[in-house]
């Protein structure tokens, strides 16, 4: 399940739009935050506060709808079609740390924000709601406990690809009798191939390589011995980015920063929302390939 926060700009509202191309100029409307086109009275193409909806075009052939919907999706100042902040949390499993966190320290707050996002359906957040959000932020960051963690870095772009709580381990995946997790002392590999036998020890790092090869197999290489393997998967993947990634494992105190991958998106999207007047919209989906508007 992947999560995604947008709160709707007031550039329609407000009329602070690029010049509407012409051969559509007959046809917009205006409603409050919402621009559409209207060619039958009651058929319409919206934008802005609501979802768009294709209505029918038999009585304009020659107008195309995909250069409408282009011309929306650069209308304003902001990117992403009427949006004064978009951005994708990722994955739900990345709030598991802050809610690890919650478990141990249940005084530092956060408890509004992480239940209004660990859920399966998508839902708002008003502008006075996301005002209470940003004080449990800043409350955060600045009453943030002595706690030790295990965390997970990417060298190259100071990226924080996963974090455990106190002396917790991890098992990423296991296939037939490998099993390949981590824990504060690195990652590992084992092979178990004698039920009640203690696991064999096949590759152990706290310093690697990942690089990804043909049919998304991974080869991860100890940098300190040049040891390798290969296995099925990459064991820490990340989208958007070039391979091979130099990848730590430290276990030391935690610091709020470790944790602005979550916080930050948090904390824009309810700037944005408290500014604007518009409440942020939070969308789960199955996949982040499922977040096309």
């Amino acid at each position: 399940m992947y999560i995604r926060l947008f709160v709707y700009c007031n550039c329609i509202r407000d009329r602070k739009i690029k010049p509407i191309p012409e051969e559509f100029r007959p046809y917009v409307r205006f409603d409050d935050n919402i621009l559409y086109l209207d060619y039958t009275g009651d058929s319409h193409y919206t934008a802005g506060s609501h979802d768009c909806q294709k209505g029918s075009k038999e009585e304009e052939p020659e107008l195309s709808d995909p250069l409408w919907a282009e011309w929306l999706e650069n209308a304003c100042e902001h990117e992403n079609g009427f949006q004064a902040y978009s951005g994708t949390i990722g994955p739900k499993s990345r709030l598991i740390p802050l809610i690890r966190l919650l478990q141990e320290m249940p005084d530092i707050g956060l408890q509004n924000i992480l239940s209004a996002v660990n859920c399966n359906d998508s839902l708002e957040i008003t502008p006075e709601k996301a005002a209470d959000c940003l004080i449990e932020l800043y409350q955060f960051k600045s009453n943030f406990p002595h706690v030790n963690g295990t965390v997970v870095m990417d060298l190259q772009s100071g990226t924080v690809l996963d974090i455990l709580i106190c002396d917790d381990a991890k098992l990423l995946y296991a296939c037939e009798n490998y099993h390949i997790g981590y824990d504060k002392d690195g990652l590992w590999v084992t092979r178990n191939e004698f039920p009640g036998k203690l696991p064999e020890f096949l590759f152990y790092s706290c310093h690697f390589n990942q690089d990804v090869l043909p049919y998304n197999a991974s080869l991860l290489e100890d940098i300190p011995s040049g040891e390798y393997i290969e296995l099925l998967h990459p064991v820490f993947p990340k989208e958007n980015c070039s391979y091979p990634v130099d990848i730590t494992i430290n276990f030391r105190e935690l610091t709020p920063s470790d944790f602005s991958y979550l916080t930050d998106p948090f904390e824009k999207a309810f700037k944005a929302s408290v500014e604007a007047g518009n409440p942020v919209n939070i969308l789960c989906a199955q996949s982040a390939v499922d977040f096309v508007f």
